[in-house]
């Protein structure tokens, strides 16, 4: 599965990271990926990873989920 979101507060390439690494760390996360330009996050994952989790995890680190 692939979760698509916007996060509009991404300023650079520490922010990248910082959302990458806590991402990465829920279960079943496969691939990341993250463009500063569009502000796309890109989670490529199992079934058992739910939206909510995702957004909570980019949250847990000061970024804010602005849409789809």
């Amino acid at each position: 599965m692939q979760t698509k979101l916007l996060v509009s507060d991404m300023h650079c390439d520490h922010c990248i990271m910082r959302i990458s690494k806590s991402l990465k760390q829920i279960s079943g996360v496969e691939k990341v990926d993250i463009s500063l330009d569009t502000k796309d996050v890109r989670v490529t994952h199992s079934d058992q990873v739910t939206e909510s989790q995702i957004v909570k995890a980019i949250n847990s680190v000061g970024y804010t989920v602005s849409g789809h």
